[in-house]
């Protein structure tokens, strides 16, 4: 910045601080707006799952963005709504039978489920930077995600506006591996040109590891609900036909549960235990599943803190492994020793990359409101006048330098191959420290709500007999 420039901008500034009522205007509001839409396949995207019942679920699904500047400081938001067109179950008969299914052609009783299902997604867009022309202003990206998951049929996920370094907004390659393992940010100077120059739209998405679909659980336990139906198995193809051998071992469980269960009711003249007691009498039964003790949000309640409780256990036990897959990780990032880029002597780094990036980013300025057309020309002219000759101060002062840096940017693009080449093979799944391991651990491999209800049930019944065997040691 010149010295006229920076009196004519001080001179702004305390004017805006004298005369608040003062109207000030620029060429364009910086940053920018717009909606990012899945690349290919006419929109959608399908998500494989972890499920064993559902194997993908496809989405056509959009995303409102928007960048600005606040206080000096960039602000990002980003919110996702979409639409739920196509579900895969997986092949349980191993036939190869079509199993897609459009919301409209789902059986009734699982279309309610369906609706259920939530969206996430986290990625990186490249950034397209209003009449970029520089090597420093093209291949940037952007990371976001889009705040809490969301249903499907129209509405938006919350979502809270960050504000990140200005160092961190923008980088190069893939955002979703971590900096240590080649990603390359974009300076600051660079980030805030690129927001006053405008961003006029965001595309190219790709999606790190952290997107997908969740709360399946509700669509699973429909599932198995319409399947146990008699003759569903050869209704829908999705259902798990069963062999005769397990219909036979099934009946004859059956028939033995049945006799266990009237020996115990000879034995005990009353039914001890949650929902009775030893006054109760004889013609009182237990409870013969939580369904029946509970009401559906008092059950909803308790399944969800048993879910936390078997979480939060289980997370201890992922701690403890990724641990070991995060020194694995290190070492194998040790033995291959990338040959890092070294600057000719002499030279640094950051001179190198400086002297690549180019000085050819306009600046904005401000006006008073008094400030007719013929004015702000003049005031164009000037700063037009003060560009030029700073851009031939710079290229005389760097064109050299980006000479002598050439063998390193060569370097640079090796070590990013070298890199790219690593990482596929030591950190396959992309983890940037010891948090993101376990949440993948605990998202994949831990407790789901169907665990938590069935170990409920297993507790329930437990208690049951425990009261069943202290109210006969009673009575005897």
């Amino acid at each position: 910045m010149t010295l006229n420039r920076a009196k004519r901008l001080l001179a702004f500034v305390f004017a805006c601080l004298l005369a608040p009522t003062v109207a000030w205007c620029a060429d364009k509001e910086p940053g920018g707006q717009g909606t990012l839409v899945p690349v290919g396949n006419n929109g959608t995207h399908c998500f494989d799952t972890h499920s064993a019942i559902v194997q993908k679920v496809c989405a056509d699904y959009q995303i409102n963005w928007k960048l600005w500047a606040l206080m000096g400081e960039p602000v990002g938001n980003y919110t996702l709504s979409w639409k739920l067109t196509s579900i895969q179950f997986r092949d349980q008969r191993k036939r190869g039978d079509r199993l897609w299914f459009s919301p409209d052609s789902l059986p009734p009783e699982l279309r309610k489920a369906a609706g259920l299902i939530e969206l996430y997604i986290d990625g990186h867009a490249s950034v397209n930077v209003t009449g970029a022309h520089t090597i420093d202003m093209l291949g940037f990206r952007h990371r976001f995600n889009t705040g809490t998951a969301v249903r499907p049929g129209g509405q938006h996920s919350f979502n809270v506006p960050g504000s990140p370094s200005w160092d961190d907004v923008f980088g190069h390659y893939d955002l979703c591996k971590p900096a240590e393992a080649g990603q390359w940010k974009v300076d600051a100077k660079t980030a805030q040109n690129a927001f006053k120059q405008g961003i006029y739209s965001l595309q190219d998405l790709i999606l790190c590891p952290e997107s997908g679909v969740s709360e399946l659980t509700m669509l699973e336990d429909a599932v198995d609900k319409l399947c146990s139906k008699p003759g569903a198995a050869a209704k829908f193809v999705f259902c798990q036909k069963q062999e005769e051998k397990d219909k036979k071992d099934a009946a004859k469980q059956d028939k033995e549960a049945a006799g266990n269960k009237a020996q115990n009711k000879e034995k005990e003249p009353s039914a001890p235990g949650l929902g009775a007691s030893v006054l109760d009498g004889a013609g009182r039964r237990p409870p013969e599943s939580i369904h029946d003790l509970l009401d559906e949000s008092t059950e909803r309640t308790a399944i969800r803190k048993k879910l936390a409780q078997e979480t939060a256990s289980y997370r201890r036990t992922a701690e403890a492994a990724c641990q070991d897959i995060l020194r694995d990780i290190d070492a194998c990032y040790v033995r291959a020793q990338c040959p890092r880029p070294q600057p000719p002597a002499g030279t640094s780094e950051g001179e190198c990359n400086t002297a690549r990036g180019g000085n050819e980013v306009p600046d904005l300025y401000l006006v008073t409101s008094d400030c007719d057309e013929k004015c702000r020309e003049g005031i164009a002219r000037r700063r037009k006048e003060e560009r030029e000759k700073e851009a031939r101060e710079w290229h005389a002062k760097w064109d050299p330098i980006r000479t002598r840096c050439e063998p390193y940017y060569e370097q640079q693009k090796h070590y990013r191959q070298c890199e790219k080449n690593v990482r596929q093979t030591c950190n396959p799944k992309n983890f940037n420290n010891l948090n993101e391991c376990t949440n993948e651990q605990v998202r994949t491999k831990g407790p789901t709500e169907k665990d938590a209800r069935k170990l409920m049930q297993k507790e329930w019944n437990q208690r049951s007999k425990t009261g069943s065997s202290i109210t006969n040691s009673i009575l005897d």
